[in-house]
């Protein structure tokens, strides 16, 4: 037999061969495929419908859980809100006329205070109410609080005067009366010209109308110790007051440097001042200037013996003695529980 006579149709009928075998494998696979993607999208399916034909939420458990968290909320709100309204200044109802009248009676209480405990106050001193305290009655929107300033006030008058100050040089208040809002045609070149500057800067409302914040500055002399004894009554008062910013300054000569190992002082001359050095004489017909000394001349004596090192509590002498210029800056705060505002303004008429 000549094979070379059908080699053609042996290759052709192998290679078919070959095809039909790969092809038959693609389809077996294409088919076990085809039945596990069926497979997953019948129980994609099923879950779709399930969900389909669950009750909708919200879910009870949910729900429940939701509202024993909102107790709890409510709870501590109502108790911290209950402590924050304790022993609340609410201001009197009063006519414009009366005003000054209680003014001037609470500036009398502040200045029999001030002068049982030995602290000074500038002459005609009003407290920072020097307008109404003249008689001028003030706007009758503007006397609930005009009477809380006079009340957080007074009540920091006592404080100053129970912690054993010297004397009180100023106060100021928010003068809000005096304020007008900035015409918005200005823009914010406008609105930058009228940002409030000073204790002005320090009020603040809340805007759910739980609380009002308001700034005082106190100026005033007293020890580094009586500073302290103020700080430390703060949140023993019946007000909510809380320190803004302090700052304290010696308006006092710098005292002289003083030797540590014996307590003498250097440089040679009193109060720390520097003489000439050693050696160095002055041209004739030149003075001193004024405080400036001569140095002591060398002796052959000898030297005494040095005392004993001074003690911590003896080289910390700054401002243990002295009278330091105080400026504190406070904040107090008026509380109001929610809807407090519009129900005060409900009950007007």
């Amino acid at each position: 037999m000549n094979i070379r006579k059908y080699m053609v149709m042996i290759v052709s009928g192998t290679i078919t061969a070959i095809l039909a075998v790969v092809m038959g494998i693609f389809l077996a696979r294409s088919a076990s495929e085809y039945g596990s993607v069926n497979a997953e999208l019948d129980a994609r399916t099923r879950d779709l419908t399930q969900l389909g034909n669950r009750v909708p939420f919200p879910n009870d458990d949910n729900v429940a859980a939701a509202a024993r968290n909102l107790e709890k909320v409510d709870a501590f709100f109502s108790e911290a809100m209950g402590a924050f309204l304790k022993g609340q200044y609410e201001p009197p109802a009063m006519e414009p006329a009366r005003f000054p009248q209680s003014l001037s009676r609470a500036i009398s209480s502040m200045t029999i205070f001030a002068s049982s405990n030995n602290v000074a106050t500038p002459t005609l001193f009003f407290y920072g109410f020097d307008r109404y305290s003249r008689g001028q009655p003030p706007a009758k929107d503007h006397i609930p609080r005009l009477a809380g300033q006079v009340h957080a006030v007074e009540t920091m008058v006592r404080a100053l005067c129970a912690a054993k100050i010297r004397d009180i040089v100023s106060i100021e208040r928010h003068v809000f009366e005096d304020e007008t809002a900035a015409p918005a045609a200005e823009g914010s070149e406008g609105a930058q010209r009228s940002a409030p500057t000073g204790v002005a800067a320090g009020y603040l409302k809340d805007p759910a109308g739980l609380f009002v914040k308001e700034r005082l500055a106190f100026v005033f002399n007293a020890k580094e110790s009586s500073v302290w004894d103020i700080l430390n009554a703060l949140p023993r008062l019946p007000a909510f007051i809380v320190a803004a910013d302090l700052d304290m300054w010696n308006e006092m000569v710098r005292p002289g440097a003083v030797n540590p190992a014996d307590g003498s002082r250097r440089g040679g001359a009193e109060g720390g001042r520097p003489g000439l050095p050693p050696g160095v004489g002055l041209p004739p017909g030149v003075g001193l200037p004024p405080g400036v000394g001569l140095p002591a001349e060398p002796s052959d004596a000898p030297a005494a013996p040095p005392a004993r090192p001074l003690t911590h509590e003896e080289r910390i002498v700054a401002g243990r003695t002295e009278f330091l210029k105080v400026r504190l800056e406070v904040d107090y705060y008026t509380f109001r529980k929610p809807g407090a505002d519009a129900a005060a303004q409900e009950k007007q008429p």
